[in-house]
C-alpha cells in the first residue's frame, strides 16, 4: 500500500492542515453539524480524508449519545466497527462519487432515488462528490433541489479544486472549508510520521528540500518519499534535488531575470535548453508565473515604479496566454518562445529608442508622393532632427525613410513590409499608409508589427501617432510616383518576392 494511503489521516487530531484541524474541533465542541459542506482547495491537501473523518464523527457509535442530546461530540473512537470499515473504504455509510465520470443530469437523479432510502448502517448516510465543478449545469440544478430539502439522514460533503466553476446558489448552501497549500512546515510535521513509522534514514535539510518543493500537497510529498526510499539508502539532499526539479526552478528564477532584462538570446537558449532536457512546459510557465507574481506582489507593497510593474503584468498576460496555446501546440514550447521574444523584442524597441537616441541617417531623396514639396525657406526638412511633432503631411513624406531605418533594428521583416508602402495622409494623430498587397496589409496589421511601428513612429514624430492602413491599386504606385518610371507589373511582382523572402527566408 502506498504511502498516502497507508498514512491517511483517520482522526480530526490527525488532520495536518492546522485551518481544518481547528474548524472540525468547533464541530465537535458545537455538537451540532450542516446537511451540506463544500471542501474546495489545491489538490492533494486533503479533502477526501477530511470528508471520511467528517462520516465518521455523524456515524461512530461513541457519538450516536450526544448527537440525540445536542452535546458535544467527540473524536471518533476508530475501533467500532462502522469506524473501521470507513478507513477500510467497505462502510455502506459513506457513498464516494467521482462526478468527472458521473456529472450528467441521470447521474444526479439517481443520486436523488437513492438518498431517499433509509441508511443501509449508521445513523446517517455521507455523500461524498469530488471534483463536484465536472457536473453539467442541468445536474448542478437537479443538485440544487436536493441540497434545498435534504432528508435528515443525509449529509453531503461536495470536493472540488476549481472554486469558481461551483454555481453560487450551491455554495450558499453549504458550509465552505477553504483547504490552503500546505505550509512547508506542515508538510514536513506530515512526512515526518511516515519517516518515524517506517524507520527512514533522511537527512533534515533533505527532509526539508523536499517537502519545499511539492507546492503545498501533501500528496506529492508521500509520493516522492515513497520514491526516494526504494533505494534502502540514506536519502540526502542531493538526492532529493536530483528528484524533485529543483534545477528547473532555478531555471525559472534565472528565466525571469533574464526576460525583466530584455537579454532575448540568452533566454532562447535557456528554453531550448530546457527543451532538451524533457522539462515540462506547462510546469515552467507556472514557475514562471508564480515568481513574476511574487515580484508583482512584493512591488506593490514597495514604491514601484509604474513602468516597472507594466512589464511584469504584460510578462504575466503573455505567459498566460501561452499556457493555454501549449496544450494544443504540435510543438509545446513555442507558445512559450514566442512569448519571451515578443515580450523582450516589444520592451526592446521602447528601450532602444529611448536609451540610444543615436543619429538616425537621413534621406537624400523624397520617398513615392503625387506632388512635389514646396522647398523650405530655411533649413531642410529632410535635415530636420528626430523628436519634433509633425505639424504637416509634408514633414511624414519626408522623414519617413528615417522611420524605416529606425525600425530595421528592431525588426527586419517591419521593415520590408513597409518598404512596399507608402504614407498617404496625416490627420488627427494618425498616418494612413497605403499598401499594394492584401497579403503585406494582414501582415501590417498584426499586433506585433502594429504596436512596434506606433512605438517607433510616436518616439520619433515626439507624439502619439496611431497607424492606419489601406489596400491601393497595385497601378497606382507607378502612377504616382513619376521618379520611378520603369515600375511595371513585372517589377512589382519582383518586389513581393523580394519582400516574402526577407520576412520568411531571413533567419
Amino acid at each position: 500500500m502506498s504511502f498516502y494511503r497507508k498514512y491517511r489521516p483517520q482522526l480530526v487530531r490527525q488532520l495536518d492542515l492546522i485551518v481544518i484541524r481547528e474548524n472540525f474541533e468547533k464541530i465537535l465542541s458545537s455538537g451540532s453539524f450542516s446537511h451540506a459542506y463544500l471542501f474546495t482547495g489545491p489538490r492533494g491537501t486533503g479533502k477526501t480524508s477530511a470528508a471520511r473523518i467528517l462520516a465518521k464523527i455523524v456515524n461512530c457509535q461513541t457519538n450516536q449519545i450526544f448527537l440525540k442530546k445536542n452535546q458535544p461530540l467527540q473524536e471518533p473512537c476508530d475501533n467500532c466497527s462502522l469506524c473501521r470499515r470507513i478507513s477500510q473504504g467497505s462502510s455502506l455509510a459513506v457513498i464516494e462519487m467521482d462526478a468527472a465520470s458521473n456529472r450528467g443530469i441521470d447521474d444526479i437523479r439517481l443520486l436523488r432515488d437513492r438518498i431517499g432510502l433509509a441508511p443501509v448502517e449508521g445513523s446517517r448516510t455521507v455523500y461524498i462528490i469530488d471534483e463536484v465543478h465536472m457536473l453539467t449545469t442541468e445536474a448542478f440544478n437537479a443538485l440544487l433541489k436536493t441540497l434545498e430539502e435534504p432528508p435528515p439522514h443525509v449529509v453531503f460533503v461536495l470536493c472540488t479544486t476549481e472554486t469558481e466553476k461551483i454555481p453560487g446558489t450551491i455554495t450558499s448552501r453549504c458550509v465552505h472549508f477553504s483547504f490552503p497549500k500546505a505550509t512547508t512546515g506542515e508538510v514536513v510535521a506530515s512526512l515526518a510520521k511516515v519517516v518515524k513509522a517506517e524507520k527512514i534514514a533522511i537527512d533534515v535539510k533533505a527532509l526539508e528540500l523536499l517537502a519545499a518543493s511539492v507546492d503545498g500537497s501533501f500528496r506529492d510529498g508521500m509520493k516522492l518519499l515513497e520514491q526516494l526510499n526504494l533505494t534502502g539508502d540514506k536519502i540526502r539532499e542531493a538526492a532529493v534535488r536530483k528528484i524533485v526539479d529543483y534545477e528547473q526552478l532555478n531555471q525559472a528564477r534565472d528565466l525571469v531575470d533574464l526576460l525583466l532584462s530584455r537579454k532575448i538570446n540568452p533566454a532562447l537558449k535557456l528554453l531550448a535548453d530546457s527543451e532538451s532536457a524533457n522539462a515540462d512546459p506547462l510546469k515552467l510557465i507556472k514557475q514562471l508565473l508564480s515568481l513574476l507574481r511574487q515580484k508583482l506582489l512584493t512591488g506593490l507593497q514597495q514604491t514601484p515604479k509604474k513602468s516597472e510593474l507594466k512589464e511584469i503584468i504584460q510578462l504575466i498576460e503573455l505567459l498566460e496566454k501561452a499556457g493555454v496555446q501549449v496544450k494544443s501546440s504540435p510543438i509545446t514550447f513555442l507558445p512559450l518562445e514566442v512569448a519571451a521574444a515578443e515580450f523582450c523584442l516589444s520592451s526592446q524597441a521602447v528601450g532602444h529608442i529611448k536609451s540610444n537616441p543615436e543619429p538616425v541617417p537621413q534621406p537624400t531623396v523624397v520617398i513615392n508622393h503625387s506632388q512635389p514639396l514646396p522647398k523650405p525657406k530655411s533649413t531642410p526638412q529632410s535635415q530636420a532632427p528626430s523628436g519634433i511633432k509633425p505639424k504637416t503631411f509634408a514633414e511624414i513624406q519626408n522623414r519617413w525613410p528615417a522611420v524605416l531605418a529606425a525600425v530595421k533594428p528592431h525588426n527586419h521583416s517591419l521593415e520590408a513590409l513597409l518598404r512596399s508602402s507608402r504614407p498617404l495622409s496625416f490627420g488627427h494623430g494618425t498616418i494612413t499608409l497605403e499598401v499594394f498587397y492584401q497579403f503585406h496589409k494582414e501582415q501590417l496589421e498584426q499586433e506585433r508589427y502594429r504596436r512596434t511601428l506606433e512605438m517607433v513612429v510616436s518616439e520619433i514624430f515626439a507624439s502619439p501617432i496611431k497607424l492606419k492602413y489601406i489596400l491601393g491599386a497595385k497601378q497606382s504606385s507607378a502612377s504616382k510616383a513619376p521618379e520611378k518610371p520603369n515600375v511595371s507589373g513585372r517589377v512589382e511582382d519582383e518586389e513581393l518576392a523580394k519582400v516574402a523572402e526577407e520576412i520568411f527566408g531571413s533567419n
